[in-house]
């Protein structure tokens, strides 16, 4: 397999094969190859608009996947772990399929009803990584499931390009004065020569989810004086 690390690929011959997947539909695994291959290798520049309309794109799969059967969270993850997309590049009488990034869906069940999904697309622009990473909220009313919420289409004090450009992780918190608790955790690319680091979003979720505290800085943060110092900063209420 040929890996892209180039922002701008000459195309001869491209064939996009959607990759098969438990729970994709081959719908879904072709737009979104069409999506990585635009940015990937002809180097196009995307819009916040057409992230979101990406985020659209998982949203009829996600509902789709929960609707196919009674969802189970161990399955639906099994189902929906990552895959890689790739297109098929004929050059004369030689075929090279070139990788391009993953798609995935994490599923956390909430309540009989809710599920937060953690939806992924990673790709990158030269060496350049773009973790793009959400969390959106499905809930199944009168039979039928649909979205409820999404991070994406949230108003916060939150850095949203770092928001953005993350890979996200959930964490549990338990049950604090009648209410479930939560952690998603969302980790941007380093710059060269910084350390990993990544933002805490903590909600809290009774009938619907609501971020209630940020931690901009979970590993390490600068104090006043430009000193870096290991551990978390401060933490902010969201509004």
């Amino acid at each position: 397999m040929k890996y892209v690390s180039a922002l701008t690929v000459i195309l001869t011959g491209l064939c996009i094969s959607p990759v098969t997947s438990a729970a994709f539909s081959e719908g879904f695994t072709k737009t979104m190859t069409t999506v990585q291959t635009k940015i990937m290798l002809n180097g196009e520049k995307f819009t916040p608009a057409q992230v979101k309309s990406w985020w659209d794109t998982y949203d009829k799969e996600v509902i789709s996947v929960l609707s196919a059967k009674k969802p189970v969270e161990e399955e639906l993850n099994k189902e929906t772990a990552p895959v890689e997309l790739s297109v098929t590049e004929h050059k004369g009488t030689e075929i090279e399929d070139i990788e391009l990034g993953k798609v995935g869906v994490e599923f956390h069940k909430l309540d009989g009803k809710t599920w937060l999904a953690i939806l992924t697309n990673k790709m990158f622009s030269g060496s350049t990584p773009l973790p793009f990473g959400t969390v959106r909220f499905y809930k199944e009313v009168d039979g039928k499931f649909q979205k409820v919420a999404a991070l994406d289409e949230m108003e916060g004090p939150w850095d949203k390009d770092k928001i953005q450009f993350s890979t996200v992780q959930y964490q549990p918190m338990g049950i604090k004065k009648g209410a479930m608790q939560f952690s998603t955790f969302h980790q941007w690319p380093a710059k060269s020569g910084d350390k990993a680091n990544r933002t805490q979003i903590i909600w809290e979720f009774k009938e619907t989810p609501k971020p209630v505290t940020l931690v901009p800085e979970v590993d390490w943060h600068k104090s006043a004086d430009g000193t870096v110092v290991m551990g978390h900063g401060d933490a902010y209420d969201v509004p």
